[in-house]
């Protein structure tokens, strides 16, 4: 499962206390939503245990703006 329209997959590196590297991140707007892709993904994939853990906050997405004048205005005073 790498890419679907509601859900990514992304590896980050393992530790101690949290042994797994796949995360995939499903997208829906209750938790019975991103519920119903995991378990398809369950199905299509084979896979049979997960841990799920849900988001308490979304947070405000903006669009970065690179080479900006308030751009080069924060990287002389901050560099």
């Amino acid at each position: 499962m790498a890419r679907t329209v509601e859900a990514a997959a992304i590896q980050r590196p393992t530790f101690t206390n949290w042994p797994n590297s796949v995360f995939t991140m499903a997208h829906g707007r209750s938790r019975e939503e991103c519920d119903a892709v995991l378990d398809a993904i369950a199905e299509q994939t084979g896979i049979e245990g997960r841990a799920t853990l849900y988001s308490s906050t979304e947070f405000k997405k903006i669009r970065l703006l690179y080479f900006t004048e308030d751009f080069k205005n924060w990287e002389t005073q901050h560099a």
